[in-house]
């Protein structure tokens, strides 16, 4: 049963998946900026009041058994955190091939090199430093979709923001603090920590974890990673 009073029920009260899929998860999909996760999608489902907390654990079954039917396509539905490739290798090249590429780079390496000053350099040589720090990893592929053309680093902690975690991150924020600007002067500059988080019990003692990990970590009169940290 569960579900709510506005979910697709069958003749005999249970929970009419398809009509959930056709009438809810399809339009959601398809007007995705980016791949939800399971749970991004039970969160949207619970905040249209068409499904509960409990039914989290059949979702993820039906979302896997309407993929393997091709009802929706893998691609559709990202998957969690917590799993990835380590040592991934760029495919072999013939001596050939390498030395065409290497060629073709030097051959066109102004526009090669505007391509990044306008891309994954753009932030360099600005007064502010901008990143987005997420609580959830469901909206992280949300939240990169709508940042990513501005080359804006998304962050999240699935949870309690781990010590090491934060210490790695003040290590990071610490290279972007200076900057050289456009008549060659190093300038400080601002960096703003824009973070989402959950309204919550859980979410406020989180928000103050964070600060006191921040406060722990990083010296911002100084710009430098404070004594309490390694190196």
């Amino acid at each position: 049963m569960v579900g709510t009073k506005n979910t697709p029920r069958r003749s005999n009260g249970d929970i009419d998946w398809e009509e959930v899929r056709k009438q809810y998860v399809n339009p959601i999909i398809h007007s995705q900026i980016a791949p939800n996760t399971g749970r991004g999608l039970m969160y949207i489902l619970k905040s249209k009041e068409i499904l509960v907390k409990k039914d989290y654990k059949q979702l993820m079954v039906h979302l896997r058994d309407w993929r393997k039917n091709k009802l929706i396509e893998w691609y559709q539905i990202a998957d969690g955190s917590g799993r990835g490739i380590i040592n991934e290798f760029i495919d072999y090249q013939t001596p050939d091939k390498f030395i065409d590429n290497h060629v073709n780079t030097l051959r066109n390496g102004g526009d090669v090199y505007r391509h990044y000053l306008n891309n994954a350099w753009r932030w360099y040589g600005q007064k502010n430093y901008v990143e987005f720090w997420l609580e959830k990893h469901a909206i992280a592929g949300t939240v990169a979709a709508l940042v990513g053309g501005q080359y804006v680093r998304v962050v999240f902690n699935r949870g309690n923001v781990g010590w090491g975690f934060m210490h790695d991150n003040c290590k990071r924020l610490k290279k972007e603090l200076f900057t050289i600007d456009e008549h060659g002067n190093k300038i400080r500059r601002k960096i703003l920590l824009r973070y989402l988080g959950d309204n919550d019990d859980a979410g406020n003692r989180m928000d103050r974890q964070i600060r006191e990990q921040l406060e722990f970590f990083w010296d911002v009169k100084t710009g430098r990673l404070s004594t309490n940290s390694t190196n």
